[in-house]
C-alpha cells in the first residue's frame, strides 16, 4: 500500500535527502538556487524549515516505528522530493536590543545562546 510521508526539518539536512524537485530530478543548478534562497532567508534573520515528501510502499496495516532517520522501520534516507522552504520571522522581544546595548555600555560581554542556524543568529 502506498503511504505519502511528509518530512520537515533543518534545510541543510532535508535537502541532502532530496533527489527530486517536485516531479523532476533535482539538478545541481536547482540545488545551488535552493542553497542561495536558503542563505537569503537566513541572512534576513528568518528561521527556515524545509519540506519534502516521499511515497513509500508498505504492507497494509504497517506499524510505523521510530522518530529519527536512524531508527525508522522504513526508508526515508533517499529519494525525497523537495516541496519548499518556509521562512519564519521571529524578531527579538521588545526591549532586547536596548538591554544588550545597556549591557555593552556597562562593560558586560553579551553572548547569545540559540538553537538557530549560525546564519540566522547573526
Amino acid at each position: 500500500r502506498p503511504y505519502k510521508v511528509i518530512v520537515k526539518g533543518a534545510p541543510e539536512r532535508v535537502l541532502d535527502l532530496c533527489a527530486r524537485c517536485g516531479a523532476e530530478e533535482m539538478t545541481p543548478q536547482q540545488r545551488r538556487k535552493l542553497d542561495t534562497m536558503l542563505q537569503e532567508l537566513m541572512s534576513e534573520g528568518r528561521r527556515v524549515l524545509c519540506l519534502a515528501t516521499k511515497t513509500v510502499q508498505l504492507p497494509a496495516g504497517h506499524a510505523f516505528e521510530g522518530s529519527k532517520l536512524d531508527n525508522l522501520n522504513f526508508d526515508l534516507k533517499t529519494g525525497l522530493s523537495f516541496c519548499g522552504l518556509i521562512g519564519i520571522e521571529d524578531p527579538p522581544k521588545e526591549g532586547v536590543r536596548e538591554a544588550v546595548t545597556a549591557a555593552h555600555h556597562a562593560g558586560v560581554r553579551v553572548i547569545m545562546v540559540t538553537g538557530d542556524h549560525p546564519e540566522t543568529a547573526k
